[in-house]
Parts: structure tokens; sequence; C-alpha cells
């Protein structure tokens, strides 16, 4: 079996032995104001802004505005966390346009540089009721500098209007009410070439979660119903410029497992972030058959239990209905799958699964298999609402009780239909994309007919999501 070299700027050759890791030097590239405000390149740490101080706050400097807004972003993996204040410079009322972040975490915003928004860009909205202002760019503390370089950092304020306007006229508004939050976004990546077989492509980390460090696998959490879920800001992501297109469109989970096709290779990022280290997986693998219709999966994702207790996500290279994966505990996490349509176009439904107790075992020398993706199955359930209660009575009084009813009543009978797309593996699909003649699109909302005694009484739309 032939393994194939991965080189970073050199040429690739195919060698019947395992090819040696190789060190990519990583290069610093910064994000300008109005490239951070999206969600293309990160998603970013996110907190909650209420009036009330943090009881770690120890000393802050005077404010000018009459109503201060507070919070503090927290990253319980590395129990780390970081404060912040917001203050209006032009006085109370008028908008808050300072923002201080206790950057060397000591409790103390008085000893922070106060931080204006951002010159080449405004104040926008999104929807009604919402101002956005995008704060920075943001030095990181000399003790997170990269060599000589220097992560930025930007802010992006998302302030609720009118819960502002209930806590300034006092009208009933409590200090831990919510008035918005603030997202912190890191301004800056880095990034490498990677060639291999004969293709070219760039790769980039990028701080994801904000926490001002590189490297954060990204763990799932699981709620005390046994659901696991990944937050967007769950570690960190790397970016990967597929076919050389000059854009970054996959943002797989960092993890120690990054696929090139189908084949495994194991990435490890240098302690100073100036190199990435990639090579072939030096452990032993084995094949997992996905079933009953692997040939229609195109991306997978499953959780790995890579030492015991400890979980990660990584994101496969699937060929032929296959995968290649160390021996391990494994969940599934998300999937997409496309099959084409009798008009020749192709229909992509993505799905994910929130169930961490269901796990399966990977062996070497072992058939393994993953039941995942089609046949899909419809679960339709429907509620009835505006009906009154009819107690234990039936017959005449049940009627008589739901005449009364409605007779008194401003309500009417009301259907609520609810479905879900269900997998093979018991993941709940919710987005769907059709490409065709006239290129991608949503398909057609899904319709419905409700018939009694044989007579049509009603139909309708469901709506996606």
């Amino acid at each position: 079996m032939t393994r194939s070299m991965l080189l970073c700027g050199a040429v690739i050759m195919a060698v019947p032995v395992l090819a040696p890791a190789k060190d990519c030097p990583l290069e610093f590239k910064t994000l300008n104001a109005q490239e951070v405000k999206g969600y293309r390149w990160s998603y970013g740490a996110v907190q909650m802004i209420v009036a009330a101080k943090p009881a770690e706050l120890k000393k802050e400097p005077d404010a000018v505005s009459a109503h201060p807004l507070y919070g503090k972003f927290e990253w319980p993996a590395d129990k780390t966390s970081l404060l912040f204040r917001l203050d209006e410079s032009k006085g109370d009322g008028q908008g808050y346009d300072r923002l201080v972040l206790d950057l060397n975490q000591n409790g103390d915003l008085a000893d922070d540089a106060a931080i204006s928004p951002a010159a080449d860009t405004e104040r926008w909205s999104n929807t009604k009721g919402q101002e956005l202002t995008l704060f920075g760019p943001i030095e990181a503390p000399a003790s997170k500098m990269i060599g000589t370089w220097k992560p930025i950092y930007y802010a992006i304020l998302d302030l609720r209007t009118n819960a502002i306007l209930k806590l300034r006229d006092r009208r009933g508004a409590s200090t831990r009410d919510y008035l918005g939050n603030l997202r912190l976004k890191a301004g800056w990546y880095l990034e490498t070439t990677v060639e291999m077989d004969g293709m070219r492509q760039k790769m980039a980390v990028i701080d994801n979660d904000a926490n001002m460090r590189l490297g954060d696998l990204c763990k799932p959490r699981i709620s005390s119903d046994g659901r696991w879920f990944l937050g967007a800001a769950d570690g960190d992501r790397l970016l990967l410029d597929k076919g050389g297109s000059g854009t970054y469109g996959d943002h797989p989970s960092f993890a120690q497992i990054l696929y090139f096709a189908a084949e495994p290779y194991k990435v490890t990022l240098a302690a100073d972030d100036r190199l990435i280290q990639i090579e072939p997986w030096p452990g032993p693998l084995a094949e997992v058959s996905l079933q009953p219709h692997g040939e229609q999966v195109r991306s997978l994702a499953l959780g790995w239990e890579s030492s015991k207790g400890q979980w990660q996500f990584i994101d496969l290279g699937v060929a032929r209905g296959k995968i290649k994966v160390p021996p391990g505990n494994y969940g599934l996490w998300s999937i997409s799958v496309s099959a084409k349509s009798q008009q020749a176009e192709e229909i992509t439904a993505g799905g994910v699964n929130m169930n961490s107790k269901k796990v399966f075992a990977v062996a070497l020398g072992k058939a393994n298999t993953l039941r995942c993706g089609a046949p899909l199955e419809i679960k339709v359930e429907t509620e009835r609402v505006g009906e009154q209660p009819t107690g234990s009575s039936s017959g005449f009084w049940a009627a008589l009780q739901r005449w009364i009813g409605k007779l008194f009543s401003s309500e009417t009978d009301e259907l609520r239909i609810q479905a879900e797309v269900i997998g093979a593996g018991g993941e709940t699909y919710s987005s769907f994309v059709l490409d065709g003649k006239i290129g991608s699109r949503q398909p057609a909302k899904p319709t419905f007919t409700i018939t009694t005694g044989g007579r049509q009484v009603a139909s309708g739309n469901l709506e996606f999501g």
C-alpha cells in the first residue's frame, strides 16, 4: 500500500513507505474590519451585556455614562475569563463608544486603555431594535505575541435599543436584564500552502474561540439529558482552500486528525505557533463501511474518544462509502447526503445527531459498519390547540362543552404540524439544497393536505427549519 508524501512548497512523489512528517512554516495574516463583521472567517466568543457590575471587578476608571454596561467572557475549557465595560464618552444617552477590556486579566480596568469604534465602519443593524458597533483593532497583550507578530482582535457590540431605553427610564428594569451581547473575534490568522498529489492548497488556522491562543481542539459539551453539542465558538478552526479557488470555503474543526480526500493525517501545531506539522497518520487504521447507502454520503463528522473520557470532533473524508479511522469509540455527529432527482438535479441534505450515548466501537480486523444517511424517514406530529379541555366527558356532554367553550372564546381551532426528517442512524436533517441548471437554491416548500372521510378540508405549505 502506498501513502502520499505531503510537502510544503515542494513536489510530491508517491512512495511505498510512510512519508516523514513535514514542518510547514506559518505566515501571519490580518483581517480588516469589514471582513470581521461576518461569520465566514470565525464565530468568536459571545457574552451577554448587563448593567450589573461583575463581582470579580476590583477597580475601574470613572464612567461618563450614568449607565455603564458590563460583562465577562468565559472559557471553561482553560478556566480563563475576560472582564469588560462599555461607556459613553459624550455623555449619558449619547451612545456606547468606549470599550475597556481587562486584557492583562488582573481584575482592574483602570490600567487598560479604552478602545474606540473601528475607523472604517459605521454603526449598522440587521433587525429593528438592534444597534451594532464594531470596536478595534485591539492589540493582544505582549504575553500573547507570536514572535514579532501582534495578534489583533475586534469586538462587535450588539445592543437591544428597547432594553436600553427601559434601563434609562428605570421602568422596572433590573441591572441583570439582558441588554445585548458583545462578540470578541480574531482579526488575524496563520496561513501556509500545502502541496499534495500534485495539488496546491492553502490552509489557515484561526483563533475561532477568541481566547488569544491557537490549537484548541473542538471538544463536545454534554447537556444534562445526554445530548452533546458543539457551540460555534468551541475550539479553533482550520480553514481550507480546496481546489485552489483562492477563498476559504471549508471550516473543519481543529482536531488531531486532518483528512486530505479520504486519507487521515496527523496535525501538530508548534508550541510557538510558527509551524504546523503534518504527517500521514502514524498509528493503525481501521476501515468502516457506511450503511445502507454509503455511496450517497458526501461529508461526515464524528465524535472520537481519543483517550479515555476525552472526546473531540473530527471531519472525515469519505471514499466509495467507506472511511478510515484509528480504532476506538465513536459517535455520529453530522452528515450530508446527496442524490439525483427525477429532473437530474442534485439535492443535498444536512443532518446532525445530538445523542452522545449512542456510541459505536471500531476495531482492527473487523467488519466495522456505521448506519447513517438514507433511507430518510419523515416523522409527522400534530397538535390541536384552541379546543377547550373536555375532562372525562364524552358523547353529547363533551360536544356541548366544546360548543360552549368556543361560543365564549375568541380562539379558533388550530392544528400545528411538526415534521422531522430522520436518517438511518437517528440523525435529524434540517438543511436542504437543490443544485441544478439555475444554480443552488432551497427546494420548494413541502406541502400537506388534511382529509376527513375522504374529503379534503385543508392544505398548505410547511416551512423549513
